[in-house]
């Protein structure tokens, strides 16, 4: 990962991995936005790219929720 998303705090290195471990996140698309969040604004892309790209991803994590939602529902239903 680049120097740029390592930041050290008391002795700890914080990365994404580290806040993900953290926090407990472990879906792809919430991995991702929390990245983005992380370094809004300070890479290569505009602060406005990167919003634009942290809401893509949310909305892709909230697809996948009403997708496994349905998936569920639909398993339900094929064992009756």
């Amino acid at each position: 990962m680049d120097d740029h998303y390592k930041v050290e705090y008391k002795g700890v290195r914080f990365d994404p991995y580290r806040v993900a471990d953290v926090y407990d996140i472990i879906n792809g698309a919430q991995f991702q936005a929390m990245k983005k969040i992380l370094r809004a604004g300070r890479g290569a892309k505009s602060l406005e790219q990167d919003i634009d790209e942290i809401i893509e991803a949310c909305q892709r994590w909230k697809q996948m929720i009403r997708e496994d939602k349905d998936v569920v529902c639909r398993m339900r239903v094929y064992r009756k």
